[in-house]
């Protein structure tokens, strides 16, 4: 089954997005017969990753891969497959990586990414500075307080809502057993959310964002 994700927006238009991952468990009789029986094996996940929207607070992309799948290799496949010109990227610093800085900052885009407390700035910093050196200068200068409010880097807790939202709208756990068939699940989850989207928020939150 192919689930296409409703996309409201014109193809090239441009977007302000937030990326995250998060846990699914998978769900299935061996964990009733652990329980029965007071077994204890090691649990198994399933790691969704989002691309939201902050505009429309509606997700762009999802995938579901297993927990061996590191969140900045899937963002850029996200970033490859998306119909739209990212105009700022918002995330953790899980996402401090070269590829997706190079992908955005070569487009002209913002690459909104703290970087981690131990990263320096690159050797070309005087002639060529990026993006990243930029954040690094800045946040041992004033503090990563600041450089949040300067950046409005709160706007990346909208994929985490989301992701609270389909923990409590759709579940915690994956009901397939196929891994093909929890990828469509996953997928299905992320349709219904972005449907309760537009009716759900305020026209007035939404322009906020």
């Amino acid at each position: 089954l192919k689930v296409i994700l409703p996309k409201k927006l014109q193809r090239d238009e441009l977007i302000t997005i937030a990326v995250d991952s998060t846990g699914l468990k998978i769900y299935g009789a061996g964990e009733w017969f652990e329980t029965k029986h007071g077994l204890s094996r090691r649990k198994q996940w399933r790691k969704l990753h989002i691309t939201l929207n902050t505009s429309t607070l509606e997700v762009v992309e999802a995938s579901l891969t297993d927990n061996s799948v590191g969140d900045p290799s899937e963002a850029k496949n996200h970033l490859k497959s998306m119909e739209y010109k990212v105009d700022e990227i918002l995330g953790d610093g899980a996402y401090d990586c070269q590829t997706i800085n190079n992908m955005i900052g070569s487009l002209g885009g913002v690459v909104a990414v703290p970087p981690p407390k131990n990263a320096v700035v690159s050797k070309h910093f005087s002639e060529y500075p990026t993006q990243r050196d930029l954040h690094v200068k800045r946040i041992k200068q004033c503090g990563r307080s600041v450089w949040e409010i300067e950046n409005k880097f709160s706007r990346r807790l909208l994929v985490e809502n989301f992701m609270g939202r389909f923990k409590g709208i759709i579940g915690p756990k994956l009901r397939s057993r196929r891994f093909e068939s929890q990828k469509v699940e996953a997928v299905i989850g992320c349709s219904i959310l972005n449907r309760m989207a537009e009716p759900g928020t305020p026209k007035k939150l939404a322009k906020m964002f």
